[in-house]
């Protein structure tokens, strides 16, 4: 709603920010309550998302959207660096520095984004009077009203979801199934989150050339069989024959 009112290059610049300040401040929490008070602030990455969609989506025509944000969404391969890195800064210099360091990156991203990047179309536009004004607060919740809106949203939260959620998961399993360290825990959890922040770009292409409900629906259905795969427990098969187990 910010980024269609204010532009998203005022709102995506606002969001690091903002982001930084609660990550900084994450490195000198004491207590559980803290911790949370500053996830909460961290969390507000999680909406840059949502500011980068509406901003980039304005630059392109419909027809080259999926592509465009496709490219757009390949710079979650940042969580994955964060899973290569993080561990080997974690056991060297302690976890603070990870917070540390991700707030100071977060401040220098915010500049080199305001610096370098302009406003959209439709702001330009309304600043010189060849637009119509920003609608009203309550106007821009109309799209609520769409069904499609809401179903769109209901795929995006198992996707995307599914994504956050086995990309935080998969190192602890990985250290307390399989026993490895947490750097190369890290690192194989990373070696997930690349390949599938590249896959965006193409999937992007995909959705611009066949439609985007073919593609989200092969994606879940991929999906599927991939996390039954993954939900298999550790465990060992012995072929047992007429004299005894076989291997």
């Amino acid at each position: 709603v910010w980024t269609d009112r204010f532009g998203g290059r005022l709102v995506y610049t606002a969001t690091m920010l903002a982001a930084a300040v609660a990550t900084f401040l994450l490195a000198f929490a004491q207590t559980y309550g803290q911790m949370l008070v500053a996830a909460l602030g961290v969390g507000l990455a999680g909406g840059s998302f949502a500011v980068g969609v509406a901003y980039v989506s304005r630059f392109f025509p419909a027809g080259k959207q999926g592509t465009a944000l496709g490219i757009f969404g390949v710079g979650n391969v940042g969580a994955a660096v964060t899973k290569f890195l993080a561990p080997f800064m974690l056991l060297s210099w302690g976890w603070q520095s990870v917070a540390l360091i991700w707030a100071a990156a977060l401040v220098v991203m915010a500049a080199v984004f305001w610096f370098t990047t302009d406003d959209d179309p439709v702001i330009r536009e309304r600043r010189a009077g060849k637009a119509a004004p920003a609608r009203s607060f309550l106007q821009e919740f109309a799209p609520l009203k769409n069904l499609q809106v809401w179903r769109f949203a209901f795929y995006y939260f198992f996707a995307f979801g599914a994504f956050v959620a086995l990309s935080l998961w998969l190192p602890r399993y990985l250290i307390g199934v399989y026993g490895f360290g947490i750097a190369t825990a890290g690192m194989i959890g990373a070696a997930y989150s690349i390949p599938a922040s590249i896959f965006r770009a193409y999937g992007g292409v995909l959705s611009d050339r066949i439609g985007a409900r073919t593609v989200l629906y092969w994606t879940f259905a991929v999906s599927a069989v991939a996390t039954l795969v993954l939900s298999l427990p550790s465990a060992d098969f012995v072929v047992r024959g007429i004299s005894g187990p076989i291997a």
